[in-house]
């Protein structure tokens, strides 16, 4: 069975060279497979990483994760944007001192606009905030 050939319509297969039957190599297939999932991932990579280090102005509801989300123990501040997709987003604010951050959260829902920077750290995309105020709707 070192060269074993059949006769397949009007195409010849071939075990020995690893053809399939359209005659595109098993290896060929690999290499293209490989190339389309980097291209893939990198596309799905890439926003992140623009988004990543410039200033973001979002609105959305801003809320403590510990009083109105029962997510955690302690006092975390989380805004919600919702994307034009209808998705929701979920922002954990962080801020200095001096803009006391946390009083525009606790206690209840706000609509809030908040200008930062952000970044992933884990699973949490973390908004390091250097305006906030309190929006109208």
């Amino acid at each position: 069975m070192k060269n074993l050939q059949y006769y397949e319509g009007t195409r010849y297969l071939r075990e020995t060279e690893g053809l399939t039957s359209e005659g595109i190599s098993i290896k060929i297939k690999i290499i293209i497979m490989k190339y389309i999932i980097t291209l893939a991932m990198a596309l799905l990579i890439a926003p992140m990483t623009f988004a990543a280090g410039k200033d973001l102005t979002l609105t959305g509801k801003g809320c403590c994760s510990k009083c109105c989300l029962k997510q955690t123990e302690k006092c975390d501040n989380v805004l919600a944007v919702k994307g034009k997709n209808g998705k929701t987003t979920k922002y954990w604010v962080t801020g200095p001192k001096d803009l006391k951050v946390h009083s525009f959260f606790c206690k209840g829902v706000n609509d809030l606009a908040v200008v930062g920077t952000c970044k992933k750290v884990g699973d949490k995309l973390v908004l390091t905030v250097s305006k906030i105020e309190k929006t109208k709707k």
